[in-house]
């Protein structure tokens, strides 16, 4: 009787490690797949945040498809597009970086020269930019810069406004 239920027990544990293996193949199949680039494309490549040398080796991340950008990918990815002949040209679009360190910054604009002697053209595209998102725009052919004036005010708009006070020929203040 005891023999029965063991047998039973690795079958179950066999048919459940089985269908598991075949649920991780069925995903990997569904959301593996690299993304298809089509004949004069342009690639996108949004560069800033905290940006670090490797992957971190997140399980939960990995299974949840979360890919978090690095200085390594942005440096394979401008490498893989100036030798693509589908890839037609590159718009980077630097934002806010949290790194303090200057030298990863160098090193993607090193990567983004490189690119340049392909002969593709590169476009920069910065909204809101310091140092680094500047500097790195200047490695661009074309580099576009959103302007924003902020609108600076005395009062609130919602203050009620006071009686002009004019002066009459006569040379004294009054109000009207």
């Amino acid at each position: 009787m005891a023999r029965r239920g063991f047998a039973i027990l690795f079958t179950l544990l066999g048919v459940a490690f089985f269908l598991s293996i075949v649920g991780f193949a069925l995903l990997y199949l569904a959301f593996g797949r690299e993304p298809s680039v089509p004949s004069n494309a342009t690639l996108v490549l949004r560069v800033g945040g905290a940006l670090t040398e490797l992957a971190p080796n997140d399980v939960v991340g990995y299974l949840r498809g979360v890919k978090t950008p690095t200085v390594r990918s942005i440096v394979d990815n401008l490498r893989k597009a100036k030798v693509d002949s589908r890839v037609r040209a590159v718009l980077l679009k630097p934002t806010g970086f949290d790194s303090p360190f200057w030298a990863k910054v160098q090193e993607i604009r090193d990567a983004v020269l490189d690119f340049k002697k392909s002969g593709k053209p590169i476009y920069a595209y910065v909204e809101y930019g310091g140092d680094r998102e500047y500097y790195l725009a200047t490695a661009a052919d074309r580099v576009f810069i959103l302007i924003c004036i902020a609108s600076v005010t005395t009062r609130p708009p919602s203050t009620p406004s006071r009686k002009r006070a004019t002066r009459p020929r006569t040379g004294r203040w009054t109000s009207r």
